[in-house]
């Protein structure tokens, strides 16, 4: 993919260059300020990442038209304008659709003197690597809260009663209550039962039926 920039990839020299003269080592020189850029997006949303050229020996109002082939897999949007200095700056943009994981392409920068890029600068084209990271877009549901006042009923169970502590705690003392006859037990609470008159193991106990 060619993104042409046109009239927005046009940049124009704020400041005179270093150097003079009008020999070949002052030819106006561009160079790719690193040979990687990388970008990280969560899915389904915009990323950006910027490429700096530096630029050299440009004397002022002099206008570079950049070019950017390559990336049509990974990128929606390349940009460049204004003024530059000693560097450019430009940037581009993911694809919103991306997959989640993370994927690296080839691109390459030319930088010309003309819209139609007949003519590149010193230096052109550039080559870098673009490495884009997509990660998963986590929904997160809205926690919601449970108010209920004494008017309102109970909210139902899922779990049923008796598969619960409560549930088997009740359902034990119903049977106990429930049977004809009770399992009389001693221990450190014997003179303080309520029931020690009625009690058979207690020295006190009397029969209480005839």
């Amino acid at each position: 993919m060619q993104i042409r920039i046109g009239l927005a990839g046009l940049l124009i020299a704020a400041l005179a260059a270093c150097g003079g003269g009008g020999g070949s080592d002052d030819a106006p020189t561009v160079g790719m300020q690193s040979p990687s850029i990388s970008a990280t997006a969560v899915q389904r949303n915009p990323a950006t990442a910027e490429i700096t050229v530096s630029t050299r020996h440009f004397g002022e109002g002099q206008a570079i038209y950049f070019e950017l082939v390559g990336g049509r897999a990974l990128l929606s949007d390349f940009e460049a304008g204004g003024d530059f200095g000693d560097v450019a700056h430009m940037s581009v943009t993911l694809r919103n659709d991306l997959p989640v994981g993370t994927q690296t392409q080839a691109l390459t920068l030319h930088a010309c003197g003309d819209a139609a890029c007949k003519t590149e600068f010193r230096g052109s084209p550039m080559s870098l690597t673009l490495t884009a990271t997509v990660t998963p877009n986590i929904d997160v549901a809205a926690v919601t809260s449970l108010q209920r006042t004494g008017a309102d009923p109970a909210p139902t169970a899922d779990v049923p009663v008796t598969e619960t502590w409560a549930g088997e705690l009740l359902a034990t003392v119903g049977e106990g209550m429930g049977a004809g006859s009770f399992e009389v037990r001693t221990g450190s609470y014997c003179d303080r039962c309520p029931s020690r008159r009625s009690c058979p193991l207690h020295e006190r106990g009397q029969q209480v039926t005839r």
